[in-house]
């Protein structure tokens, strides 16, 4: 079979009466798509079956669902002139967007993946990172995590 949406699953029905409605045809077996829409599948008629009728029945998608944190980022301590990475994972509806924020309230310009990378990091990177993550249902936030950055010792 073909026309189906890549990876979706699928359920394939059989009856020996075409005008039994479709909720009383019994599922013969599941099956999945391929990336390309196709399936293929193999079945045998029962002995005593002249004529077997199939329908390809796909169940109905998922509702969607809001964003849900699944691991917030960590707590860094960075020597100054490293590189820090913040990391939030997310499940939920795709496509998830993110936001990363620096200090509660400052969102970071061009922040917007689920990994922030902060090169050199300097004593003014030093503070409380957190994400949001959100979709078309919702959003969700990340608990915070904190950046410290050690200062390169001084030499007298």
């Amino acid at each position: 079979g073909t026309g189906g949406s890549g990876d979706a699953s699928l359920l394939v029905l059989a009856a020996s009466d075409l005008s039994l409605p479709s909720t009383s045809w019994p599922v013969i077996v599941s099956n999945v798509f391929d990336a390309a829409g196709n399936f293929s599948v193999t079945t045998a008629i029962p002995a005593g079956v002249d004529t077997r009728f199939y329908r390809v029945q796909m169940p109905p998608p998922p509702p969607p669902t809001a964003p849900m944190i699944t691991h917030s980022p960590t707590n860094q301590t960075v020597p100054a002139g490293q590189t820090a990475q913040f990391t939030v994972v997310a499940i939920g509806t795709k496509p998830l967007s993110y936001q990363w924020f620096f200090n509660t309230n400052t969102a970071l310009l061009n922040a917007t993946n689920d990994t922030l990378t902060l090169d050199d990091v300097q004593a003014t990177n030093a503070g409380t990172y957190s994400a949001q993550v959100f979709n078309y249902v919702g959003s969700a936030d990340s608990d915070p995590a904190i950046l410290t950055v050690l200062s390169p010792p001084v030499t007298m």
